[in-house]
């Protein structure tokens, strides 16, 4: 179990998925042996993921995190681009 932060935060104006920190919200998530979820994602954005645990992500309208997803080391951010209905899922490594 670990503290996973998930920002949802807009795109620069070129599109690309650079993060400019303009936060759109903040989530605070607990990992554990089974898949969490944060809430939706209200527009096209950029998903910033900073974890204290190893953890497997999945990003998506409908998903649940699974080993042999995006794998995020403990002490590290990962940076992903998300449409809007995503939610960000994670569970435990």
């Amino acid at each position: 179990m670990g503290l996973v932060n998930v920002v949802f935060a807009t795109l620069d104006r070129s599109g690309q998925p650079a993060y400019n920190g303009g936060s759109i919200a903040s989530e605070d998530l607990t990992s554990a042996a089974g898949a969490v979820e944060t809430s939706a994602a209200a527009t096209n954005c950029v998903a910033r993921i900073t974890t204290d645990t190893a953890i497997y992500a999945a990003v998506g309208p409908a998903v649940t995190a699974a080993a042999g997803d995006w794998y995020i080391l403990a002490g590290t951010t990962l940076d992903l681009v998300v449409n809007a209905g995503d939610v960000v899922s994670v569970i435990d490594a």
